[in-house]
């Protein structure tokens, strides 16, 4: 599961976090791009509070696998899905650290 440890080497890395507005062009909710460090969390694809939230956590599971040099692209989605599912259950404060790091409300 991510770990609060995970997101602040994801923070210490340069990892950013952009809340877009406008939809992506392919009805993605979220990416990470690893050459600008980024996760893109595509806000109209959001359908409700959770979805954002899980939307949230998994991109930071592709930009905690990309930091660590795993070939995140290649890691299955319902896996990374299922992760980020576990850790807003278990560990929801890894959530609320995201939130209060990035200043999201």
């Amino acid at each position: 599961m991510l770990t609060i440890e995970d997101i602040k080497q994801a923070y210490e890395e340069g990892i950013t976090l952009r809340l877009k507005r406008k939809p992506a062009p392919d009805k993605r909710k979220g990416e990470f791009d690893l050459l600008n460090l980024e996760v893109r969390i595509f806000l109209p694809g959001a359908e409700s509070k959770e979805d954002k939230e899980l939307t949230i956590l998994h991109e930071f599971i592709h930009a905690r696998d990309g930091i660590k040099g795993y070939r995140y692209r290649d890691r299955k989605d319902y896996n990374v899905e299922r992760e980020a599912a576990n850790t807003l259950r278990y560990r929801s404060e890894v959530l609320k650290f995201i939130k209060q790091l990035y200043k999201i409300r």
